[in-house]
């Protein structure tokens, strides 16, 4: 590590530890927390958080009556679990509906860390007597918003550094569009019951103005590229209308079960919270998000029949892939090696991978469900245009090949005095299985247990699932997960968990079966309303290849160990600030890798909440990308920001929310990444000449 950057950190950080050993807060946002965590555990894949951002949004504009059956939405975003929510239920069934938000502190499970995370979401009201609902009064107050935002990386990359003469000679070496990144959302709600959506999105690379670019590069992509925008989607939606729970129109997500069998959104794993890992099937939803492959296009309705829930849902729309086999006699594509879901269309080369391959899926869901009691069976078919045929590797002997796949599955939730089992168990048409079975604990009052076992053959075959799992594809896996969480006092609580894992076959960059487990233990502490601070560690080993040099790769395990302490408190109701120290260790073989990262955080709240800034000034010092850090950035409404640092250098930003007038909000962040051992960052097309970045964003919301 560098001697002076080592000191700086230390010296910071001993300010840092001062300064909150004297002052106070408030309590951390769950929701980043387990966003934050998702990134670390995600490792190389990019995820879309905007969803879930949505819902929340929606939440704090249509707070839910904490009286209502409807409560169980509640538990769909992980704020409460299945032990609350029936505790909730018998107290209300005893006592009658509650009068204040602040009641729930009477309730079994309900802490005042629960109140905090989920009060901006709740109110508590009467139950008014049901009434025949009446189409013509829901049109009477609609609710419009209009989101226009702009971002955009100051410095200029290698790609957009267009030489045409060299361009049309060699087309994959440059992107076609502009640095630009524009995105448009338009959303119109008449009393959360009907509702529509439209948006549109062009990221940094993509075509926006087709004729401005060379007749030849024109020629390779006019009939690739959107003549504005690359991605557009779009929904209608009912909700709770007569006997329609739901019914979508357009871009619309399904979530059934623990999602082993069907779940195309975004979906928890492991959390900070060691017992949320039972998923709550959110069932058919609208599409909210710009992540351009994890939705499905069409029509799906849920209707309720007493306590029978049934769904049928279709789907035609057209996916990326990368093109290996092209029928020239037949002008259609027979061959495609994999489905791409970046959602990138920058150069030539990704542009002949847009929206290549038609896939229509249909299929249902039918559920019983009561307070106590649920089981649910899902079956869908998936149908490609052409054969998906990946290049023949050893690890990926059992990855689906093919035009169609079927899958079919059961899954149940039944909720006993202090006990709740749940799971599912899910086949694809290829006669393979996989199987997840857990349990929640109630042991005392102050002390939850959470069990999960699972065990996906290495040939199960499903591309519409998210279930609970170590791999980024829920197959060739077993293990089981414990944690536990416990509440010492009213300020203190300890939470922990250990999860063994196995891969019977090979995975990418492990030439071999392998093994690998995953500790985690955090200690929060919140003596007050104004102060809340947590400690973390966590220890992963896992094994890959080793040197490539060999003919054989010998197969290694690595861990990686990382150690963290955080703390938030409130100056006034004004002000507010946060710390954070981190240690990240990263060893295989003889080769290891060590970084710190520490940062401070301002808040300001204006009167009236009309001016809202946020600053962050953070030094990272690390040896290697192994050792990276993950940290979640507070950013424009609906977008997220949980950038990987490694190297050496400074990060720093400003975000300006200013509330223009009564219905109209505007959002400015300004950010800038320093190294201070390197005189050019990214390669390839993404290489910046400089030890720098900056990046700008605009944002501006109009509600009606």
């Amino acid at each position: 590590m560098h001697f002076d950057m080592k000191w700086k950190t230390i010296i910071f950080a001993g300010l840092l530890l001062f300064i909150s050993n004297n002052l106070k807060a408030q309590e951390p946002n769950a929701i980043h927390r387990a966003i934050e965590f998702i990134a670390e555990y995600a490792e190389e894949e990019e995820i879309d958080f905007s969803e879930i951002a949505f819902e929340l949004r929606n939440l704090q504009e249509y707070p839910l009556n904490i009286n209502s059956d409807r409560v169980k939405i509640l538990s769909n975003l992980y704020l409460l679990n299945d032990f609350q929510i029936n505790n909730l239920y018998l107290y209300i069934s005893e006592y009658g509906p509650l009068l204040s938000i602040y009641e729930l502190l009477a309730v079994k499970g309900f802490d005042k860390r629960t109140l905090q995370t989920i009060a901006p979401f709740i109110t508590a009201k009467k139950i008014k007597a049901p009434e025949k609902e009446k189409l013509a009064g829901i049109f009477k107050y609609p609710h419009h918003e209009i989101l226009l935002r702009y971002t955009r990386l100051l410095e200029e990359k290698e790609g957009f550094k267009k030489d045409d003469s060299i361009w049309q000679r060699e087309p994959g070496k440059y992107y076609c569009g502009s640095p630009d990144k524009f995105y448009l959302r338009y959303k119109l709600n008449f009393q959360d019951r009907i509702k529509a959506g439209f948006l549109a999105e062009k990221d940094p690379g993509e075509v926006i103005f087709i004729h401005t670019l060379p007749d030849t590069i024109q020629q390779l992509i006019n009939h690739k590229a959107s003549p504005v925008f690359d991605f557009y989607s779009g929904y209608m939606q009912l909700e709770s209308i007569y006997n329609i729970r739901s019914l979508v129109i357009g871009d619309y997500q399904l979530g059934f079960g623990q999602g082993l069998t069907l779940w195309t959104g975004l979906g928890f794993g492991k959390s900070p919270s060691a017992i949320n890992i039972k998923k709550y099937g959110y069932g058919l939803k609208a599409n909210h998000s710009s992540n351009e492959s994890g939705f499905l296009r069409g029509a799906a309705g849920t209707f309720q029949l007493g306590k029978l829930d049934i769904t049928a849902f279709y789907s035609s729309l057209k996916r990326d892939a990368n093109i290996t086999v092209y029928d020239s006699i037949l002008a259609e594509i027979a061959e495609v090696s994999s489905l791409q879901s970046t959602g990138y269309h920058r150069t030539v080369n990704e542009l002949t991978d847009r929206n290549v391959l038609g896939n229509k899926v249909f299929g249902g869901n039918i559920s019983f469900n009561s307070r106590r009691f649920h089981i649910g069976a899902t079956a869908f078919k998936s149908s490609f245009a052409a054969e998906i045929n990946p290049n023949e590797k050893l690890y990926n002997k059992y990855y689906f090949r093919g035009k169609e796949s079927a899958v079919a599955g059961m899954d149940f939730n039944w909720l006993m005095r202090e006990v709740n089992f749940f799971g599912e168990i899910s086949y694809s048409g290829n006669n393979a299985k996989a199987i997840l079975l857990g349990a929640l604990f109630n042991v005392q009052s102050r002390v939850n247990l959470a069990v999960l076992y699972r065990d996906y053959d290495k040939n199960y075959q499903n591309l519409f699932c998210n279930a609970f799992g170590e791999n980024s594809r829920n197959m060739n896996e077993t293990g089981i997960y414990v944690g536990i969480q416990t509440q010492l006092s009213k300020s203190f609580s300890l939470s922990a968990y250990c999860d063994l894992f196995e891969f019977p076959w090979l995975r990418s960059r492990t030439d071999a079966p392998s093994q690998g487990r995953d500790y985690h233990f955090q200690a929060d502490y919140i003596p007050n309303d104004h102060i809340s601070m947590y400690a973390r560690f966590r220890y992963k080993e896992k094994s890959e290849n080793g040197s490539a040099e060999a003919y054989m790769h010998e197969i290694l395990p690595y861990q990686k160990n990382s150690l963290r302490y955080h703390i938030e408190y409130r100056l006034n109701p004004l002000l507010t600030l946060r710390n954070r120290i981190e240690y990240s260790y990263w060893k295989m073989d003889n080769e290891s890798s060590r970084g710190y990262l520490i940062y401070q955080d301002i808040v300001y709240m204006g009167p009236a909440k009309r001016l809202r800034v946020y600053f962050r000034y953070a030094l990272f010092d690390t040896d290697s990308y192994n050792s990276r850090i993950y940290v979640y950035e507070n950013d424009l409404l609906y977008a997220f920001s949980i950038p990987a640092f490694y190297e050496r250098g400074i990060r720093s930003y400003i975000l300006f929310n200013y509330k223009l007038a009564k219905n109209i909000s505007f959002w400015l962040k300004l950010a800038r990444l320093q190294y201070t051992n390197l005189e050019e960052t990214g390669s390839g097309k993404d290489l910046i000449k400089g030890n720098h970045k900056t990046d700008i964003r605009l944002q501006l919301r109009i509600r009606l």
